[in-house]
């Protein structure tokens, strides 16, 4: 543990005396800009079926959750700073004469430029990289998701490339003695340190490059290691090709580490993918996503072989019933097979319509009371229709229907005889209050 506090405050350090001593502005031509704006979005949806299977006692849930957000966001050739206030809840959830509270703070962080296209960043802040599949801001969340960091940056003038390394220590309180970390949320998965290393690099002939390597630690559960911390590393990362209406992808990693009750892990996780975008008003993806499991067949195996895809999104990726967000629980540790098919078609500049198709398996074999099932977890299919009448005014309405596997029951404790399906209508309101614009 010491080691990484070590670095931790040494890397601090020599970003903060580069930051007073090696800034450069002199050649920076940046006006000062302050602006204020919002976010307001509200999502109603009818729930029969959505992240789990439908019991057969139970009614469909019908709800509105609403997130309103405030932002304040100031640049200059200095610093930029940025603060964003935000209220989540579900319609009544407080009455109307309560007298809490549901504010936080969503984001609130400085960047000060350095010299020759470094900067570095404080406070909280959204992590994303990549396709957000392993670090997202988890937008379709009312609530989201940002971290409390510090990170370093780095792009060069054309922007062909683009690196970072992020540093992130959590604690619960300011205890006098003890480092122990227990998160305010009993069911978050927060980990106690944070170190991500991150790169991107544009070639010529629609050639791309991104690596990441991603390690979190968490605190032993293990009777005679408490406090001792147990580190998780993620590595791997995707290469691109795109030419003239194509798009060809594969994205890949490896996990490797230590589990909190001291197992050894050794995960896979890949995503390849086609793309057409050369038919007229119209995109069809083909590919899959493939998260490797445990054989529980194996006995002499004694490593941890379920991948989990950290702090990224799934709705997007395994369906938006999210019947698979989280690994390796919501699949039994048996793994996660998904093939793919997503067709995009636009109407106008205004309005379009997607629909995607997943069929879903698991990597082993799954077992209930020692008989054998079929890998086989069931078929989705996702129907969502976009319209944009002004650049500030967006509504989605989105239909979704699962069938499911008795493999599928099983992997949820749920037998069901109703069908399951989710609908919802969401719109989102982005006005910008004031603008101050300054050229220095």
């Amino acid at each position: 543990m010491k080691k990484y506090i070590l670095f931790f405050v040494w890397l601090t350090g020599v970003f903060t005396f580069n930051s007073l001593h090696a800034q450069d502005t002199t050649k920076v031509v940046k006006p000062t800009e302050f602006a204020i704006s919002a976010e307001l979005k509200a999502r109603f949806e009818v729930r029969n079926g959505y992240r789990t299977l439908v019991p057969d006692d139970t009614t469909p849930s019908i709800f509105v959750n609403n997130r309103t957000r405030l932002n304040l966001d100031f640049k200059s050739k200095y610093v930029d700073a940025y603060i964003s206030i935000q209220d989540a809840r579900v319609w009544g959830e407080y009455g109307g004469q309560y007298r809490g509270g549901s504010i936080n703070l969503f984001e609130g962080y400085a960047e000060v430029p350095l010299k020759k296209g470094f900067s570095v960043k404080l406070g909280r802040q959204r992590i994303m990289y990549d396709n957000q599949r392993l670090f997202a801001q988890n937008d379709w969340r009312v609530w989201a998701r940002s971290h409390d960091a510090l990170r370093f940056n780095y792009k060069n003038g054309n922007k062909k490339l683009d690196a970072s390394a992020i540093i992130a220590y959590n604690q619960s309180a300011e205890n006098f003695f003890g480092s122990g970390y227990t998160p305010k949320d009993v069911s978050s998965e927060d980990y106690k340190l944070l170190n991500i290393f991150g790169y991107k690099q544009k070639y010529a002939k629609g050639f791309s490059l991104f690596l990441l390597h991603a390690g979190d630690g968490f605190e032993s559960t293990v009777a005679d290691q408490k406090k001792k911390l147990k580190m998780r590393y993620t590595t791997g990362g995707r290469i691109e090709w795109e030419k003239e209406g194509y798009y060809l992808t594969l994205n890949s990693y490896i996990q490797y580490g230590k589990t909190t009750a001291d197992q050894k892990i050794l995960a896979w996780y890949a995503q390849p993918e086609f793309k057409i975008t050369a038919l007229k008003n119209t995109t069809i993806r083909i590919g899959g996503e493939f998260l490797s499991g445990q054989d529980v067949e194996d006995t002499t195996n004694k490593k941890f072989n379920s991948f989990v895809p950290l702090y990224g999104v799934a709705h997007r990726f395994n369906g938006f019933m999210d019947q698979f967000t989280r690994f390796p629980g919501d699949t039994k540790s048996g793994g996660l097979l998904n093939p793919y098919l997503f067709i995009d078609y636009k109407i106008n500049d205004k309005i379009s319509i997607s629909e995607n198709i997943h069929y879903f398996s698991s990597h082993h074999n799954l077992f209930n009371k020692g008989e054998k099932l079929d890998k086989g977890l069931g078929f989705e299919n996702d129907i969502l229709f976009k319209y944009q009448p002004h650049k500030i005014i967006g509504l989605e309405v989105g239909y979704s229907f699962l069938l499911p596997t008795e493999g599928l029951e099983y992997v949820k404790n749920t037998v069901t005889n109703k069908f399951n399906q989710w609908a919802y209508v969401q719109i989102t309101i982005t006005p910008e209050f004031f603008r101050y614009k300054k050229q220095d």
